[in-house]
């Protein structure tokens, strides 16, 4: 069994495609379901720390 480094930079994880850099040289996941005639992008945006906050604490207060 593999941790999660070891899995993430194995061969079997490049050889399936899971490892995908954005236009930024980022590394993520890529999606482990595929299809044969279709191959799913993941949106690597990455969030800004606080950027859904106020949004959040907007929710909350509604909630409750």
């Amino acid at each position: 069994m593999l941790n999660l480094h070891e899995a993430f930079h194995s061969q079997q994880a490049e050889a399936r495609q899971m490892l995908v850099r954005d236009e930024d040289g980022n590394l993520h996941i890529g999606l482990p379901i595929k299809f044969a005639d279709e191959y799913g992008i993941p949106a690597p945006d990455l969030q800004e720390l606080g950027e859904h906050t106020e949004e959040i604490v907007e929710t909350a207060k509604n909630a409750g």
